[in-house]
């Protein structure tokens, strides 16, 4: 324990060597009980609230076992006495900061927690995470782990030289998030991982109106405690907004955050808030794309290609007319050319824009390699898959998608270690089940494949896919018996839902019945399903209709 000589405060923390008050070198020793408190310590206890560091919080925060939906350690009326107490308006901040420190170079903004104590407030904590870690990728010189590499941290207590370790960062930057009606306040401390020690902390208090401001004022704050240097070009990328309207920002968070759930329900409500943000700012492309994103993924899960695709182009192109230079746009119109366009030059050019303008986002380079491998590229889809694993190494999706072009290059021990490599960083992630069943399928492994299928089920049983392929694996296992019952599970969903033509051809191509397996595979062609650029050149389960002229020419008519 440390104690200032001059006001008497007490540091449980060994690593500060100056007073977070006043400034004057730390001696060592608890305050004695002849030494007096100053005023203001006094204040402190008359309110019944002692200003902690942010290492004293967390210490707290651990031994009181609070779980991330649990009781909040930061009560409005908390943080609202903290800036009574100093006397500010905006924020609190405490440091521990060497003037001599070098730059820091690589960062990664972990989840923010909401200690709200609400879960309808969770689209708030994510966003901000989310778009502190969109603009500070802005900048070429510094390396931003991605939301995949961070948010499969999110709800778990790892500590931070381990973070720093597996996720290869020099500093972290956590935050905690309280709402209480229209105001919000905001902890964040920035950690060096190396020596496990706070640079900084501030606290934020400010009401949603200013969400937008907020956002530039945390990014411009880290950098300069990351003694990053930055040009006029990258302050502008920093201070840039993609709307001035607070109620359409908020609107856009939570269509985000509902389309990443990937299900029926959150692509749905996604749309929604995408639509009544666009409303308040008519200019906001970040929202138009958005919906481009929400389209594109529901497309062949829970919306027909036919309508998905339409839509998905309509809001990229107008999100493009707005802002040229939005990554995500010219990746949404790269998707949707090589999905459901089947046209390869354009998708080839969007994706190389989309690179280009977001080099050390692994996105781009994932969906690219789809591409290559479907039309036989097969090394260059490798190498592009692992650019990708490369600049996000602990993401489930660049593993899995690695993964998943080994799969579709018929090298399947690669296939199962990326595959296993996917489940292990989430094992929440149903799609790296499904494929791992695949891999274990094509490897003869038909009780572990089944099991994995199974497993994808329990995990989200209302995704057609999953039932597609245990009914192929049960098909080709003998057992006819279930794959009808796969079959019929899906006619069953296709009553109020639509379910996408492929997966009936998957089952009657195990069943071996070939004609039946073309009458499906004709539909998807009708419905422009994204299942024919993505698989069909390289599927397994078509292997049984390969000699058969119909294929070959459903190849010739996609453009494959």
């Amino acid at each position: 324990m440390k104690r200032c000589p001059k006001c008497r405060r007490d540091y449980h923390d060994d690593s500060l060597s100056y007073c977070l008050d006043d400034g004057a070198v730390l001696v060592d020793g608890p305050l004695t009980s002849n030494e007096p408190e100053t005023a203001i310590l006094t204040d402190r206890k008359q309110i019944g609230l002692e200003l902690k560091t942010p290492q004293q919080l967390d210490e707290r925060n651990i031994s009181e076992g609070r779980s991330r939906s649990g009781r909040s350690i930061w009560k409005w009326t908390i943080a609202a006495a903290l800036v009574a107490i100093v006397g500010v308006t905006s924020t609190l901040t405490y440091r521990n900061w060497n003037p001599g420190s070098k730059q820091l170079e690589s960062i990664a903004v972990m989840p923010f927690v909401n200690d709200s104590g609400s879960p309808d407030v969770e689209y708030l904590s994510d966003g901000m995470t989310e778009t502190l870690i969109e603009s500070l990728s802005e900048l070429p010189n510094l390396n931003v782990k991605p939301r995949s590499s961070v948010f499969r941290y999110k709800g778990k207590d790892t500590d931070h030289r381990t973070l720093g370790k597996e996720l290869n960062v020099q500093a972290i930057l956590n935050g905690r998030v309280v709402t209480h009606g229209n105001e919000v306040a905001l902890y964040v401390e920035l950690i060096d991982t190396d020596k496990d020690t706070v640079i900084w902390s501030t606290n934020y208090d400010r009401s949603v109106t200013n969400l937008i401001s907020l956002q530039r004022e945390i990014a411009s704050d880290v950098l300069s405690k990351l003694r990053l240097k930055l040009t006029g070009t990258d302050e502008a990328k920093i201070e840039k907004t993609h709307t001035e309207n607070p109620a359409a920002y908020q609107l856009y968070l939570k269509g985000d955050y509902q389309t990443s759930t990937l299900t029926r329900d959150g692509f749905q409500k996604g749309l929604q808030y995408f639509d009544q943000a666009i409303a308040l700012d008519p200019n906001y492309a970040r929202a138009y794309n958005g919906i481009a994103y929400n389209y594109v993924n529901a497309a062949d899960w829970f919306v027909a290609p036919t309508e998905a695709a339409v839509k998905a182009k309509e809001a990229a192109t107008k999100a493009l007319l707005l802002d040229e230079s939005l990554p995500g746009a010219h990746l949404s119109l790269a998707v949707i050319a090589f999905w459901f366009d089947w046209n390869r030059p354009v998708s080839e050019r969007e994706f190389q824009r989309a690179i280009e303008l977001s080099p050390n986002d692994p996105t781009p380079h994932e969906f690219y390699s789809l591409l290559m491998v479907s039309v036989g590229r097969t090394d260059e889809a490798i190498a592009e898959a692992k650019r990708a694993q490369l600049l996000d190494p602990v993401s489930p999706e660049t593993n899995f998608t690695l993964g998943s072009v080994y799969f579709s290059a018929r090298q399947y021990e690669q296939a199962a270690d990326n595959m296993r490599r996917a489940v292990e960083l989430d094992e929440t992630f149903w799609y790296s089940h499904d494929f791992l069943g695949r891999v274990y399928e094509q490897q003869g492994k038909l009780p572990q494949a089944i099991a994995e299928f199974q497993r994808a089920l329990e995990l989200d049983d209302s995704n057609p896919e999953n039932w597609s392929n245990i009914g192929h694996a049960w098909a080709i296992a003998d057992k006819k018996r279930e794959a009808q019952n796969a079959i019929d599970h899906l006619n069953e969903m296709s009553a109020s839902r639509y379910v996408a033509p492929y997966n009936y051809a998957a089952i009657y191509a195990g069943l071996g019945e070939k004609d039946k397996a073309f009458e499906w595979l004709e539909r998807a062609y009708s419905s422009r399903s994204l299942y024919l650029a993505l698989l069909l050149t390289t599927d397994p389960h078509m292997d049984s209709l390969r000699g058969d002229p119909r294929m070959a020419d459903l190849i010739r008519r996609i453009g494959l």
